[in-house]
């Protein structure tokens, strides 16, 4: 059985998947290649280094938590993680730009020479030409018809109370969840260790980080899933 651990990039996807390794003990999968990064997701996410497919995960009786930021696919059950889309956004242009051309020489220069420029066409993007638009994204997940069942964490939630918010979930989607006595890693512990990855981690960051135009341009493309959420 799957249970998708769905959210836009950057709204704390990972996070939720550290607290299922190293709170609830459970592994966690993903459908993305996620090879380059083993300390992160073998050490951190309890993600196996041999994934099964999904369909043998889903064929499987056990409970099986795979991330995708993908739209829905199915009707399998699923969290949701929905962030203030104005700060995911700003949080994912930075992210495109530290990880997108990693491993080239001539990018790398470029991020070091560009910083702002890169960032301001990367999110220029993020919010007009990207397949992932907040907004729809919300509400494909969110609006899933029965029988899909979907819980909502809200991220400003999640981190003030992670573990209260973990235990919700699973009481929503009738799962068993037994807590360990590990304790929650902090995010100035995991910005310490992978501080590309965990850049920030604010509510409200978009406040200081995004130019006037193209805020006025996201907040009107996406006003009603705003409103819906209490981000406006």
């Amino acid at each position: 059985m799957i249970v998708w651990l769905a959210s836009y990039p950057r709204s704390g996807n990972t996070f939720f998947r550290a607290l299922l390794a190293q709170c609830a003990g459970y592994e966690t999968h993903t459908v993305y290649d996620n090879r380059d990064l083993p300390d992160l997701t073998h050490g951190l996410l309890g993600q196996p280094e041999h994934p099964a497919s999904l369909q043998d995960l889903g064929a499987s009786p056990d409970v099986h938590f795979v991330k995708t930021h993908e739209y829905p696919v199915d009707a399998a059950p699923a969290i949701y993680l929905v962030r203030d889309g104005r700060d995911a956004v700003v949080s994912y242009a930075h992210f495109s730009v530290a990880f997108s051309g990693r491993r080239n020489p001539a990018w790398r220069l470029a991020t070091k020479l560009f910083p702002s420029a890169l960032f301001r066409i990367a999110l220029w993007w993020r919010i007009h030409m990207d397949r992932l638009n907040w907004g729809a994204h919300v509400r494909k997940w969110t609006g899933r018809p029965a029988p899909a069942k979907t819980v909502v964490i809200r991220y400003r939630d999640l981190i003030q109370d992670p573990i209260a918010q973990l235990q919700q979930a699973f009481a929503a989607l009738d799962l068993p969840v037994k807590l360990g006595d590990r304790p929650i890693p902090t995010f100035e512990e995991l910005h310490a260790r992978w501080p590309a990855f965990f850049r920030r981690g604010q509510v409200g960051a978009h406040r200081d980080e995004m130019p006037k135009r193209m805020l006025a341009a996201f907040e009107a493309q996406n006003a009603d899933e705003l409103r819906r959420f209490g981000y406006l």
